[in-house]
């Protein structure tokens, strides 16, 4: 490392999310990555998921940049929304990625809402954390932490009328492709809103049926928007159909390196 580089991550430190530490200095720059477990990771080291391996890539030329790895089990933008407003109140995030790999699950999560129809993305004034049960963080944290879990929950969709992924969830229920497709371009407007120019939707949903509107819907209102469909494939996820593998996250996180770099950093360090 150089003196800059030393200067900027000489007290790093966990707050308690997975992922590389962070060193939030006076003049940091926070990068807010968002997605499910698929972003969460909880299987592998920090430093050896995507969000772990964005910041090494980030490091060599904008030291100042720290990743706030916010991906969580069974969050869909609308969710993610108001877990960016919470920790908001300590990092402002300069730049914010959003991430998802499957659009059938993504049918799964909008399903989920009672009044579908009419999902706010609004600012509140005060929100607060609320507490889980023991019993459902004990179950989680090894759900996300067992590839062996995580294939026999797969490996019972083929005995059961419901199809289970790789989650843990029960897809008994989803939206219609349109609805979702709607659904998911209502999220995208309310980031951009927000974030503008700084916010940046990664698609990795080789199962998406709106793939040339989403991608021609992004283009006509401005919405940073990448697709790569070489990333969800058998040989970089776990036993073939379950989390991103050691592989399946490191190319995740060079693909969002090069994506944070060349485009959103140094295009604004060199004001094109």
């Amino acid at each position: 490392m150089n003196k800059v580089d030393l200067l900027y991550k000489q007290e790093c430190y966990n707050i308690g999310l997975l992922g590389a530490d962070i060193n939030p200095l006076p003049n940091s720059r926070y990068v807010f990555l968002l997605g499910n477990s698929f972003i969460e990771a909880g299987q592998y080291d920090g430093n050896k998921i995507s969000a772990g391996i964005l910041q090494k890539t980030i490091d060599r030329q904008a030291p100042e940049y720290n990743v706030i790895n916010l991906g969580s089990s069974g969050h869909d933008p609308y969710v993610l929304w108001y877990r960016t407003r919470f920790f908001e109140k300590w990092f402002k995030p300069n730049k914010v990625v959003l991430v998802y790999e499957s659009f059938e699950r993504l049918s799964y999560y909008y399903s989920r809402w009672s009044n579908k129809s009419e999902l706010s993305y609004v600012d509140l004034a005060d929100y607060d954390e609320l507490e889980q049960g023991i019993v459902k963080l004990t179950l989680d944290s090894f759900r996300s932490k067992s590839s062996y879990l995580n294939l026999m929950t797969s490996l019972r969709s083929s005995d059961n009328q419901d199809k289970i992924d790789s989650e843990g969830h029960v897809l008994k229920k989803s939206l219609s492709p349109d609805s979702t497709h709607t659904q998911l371009l209502r999220g995208l407007d309310a980031y951009q809103a927000k974030y503008g120019d700084d916010f940046y939707f990664v698609s990795l949903m080789r199962d998406n049926p709106y793939q040339e509107e989403l991608q021609e819907y992004c283009l006509n209102n401005r919405i940073n928007y990448s697709y790569n469909g070489n990333i969800m494939i058998p040989s970089n996820l776990i036993n073939g159909q379950g989390h991103l593998n050691i592989s399946g996250n490191q190319e995740l996180g060079y693909y969002l390196g090069k994506i944070l770099v060349d485009y959103m950093i140094l295009r604004n360090t060199n004001g094109s």
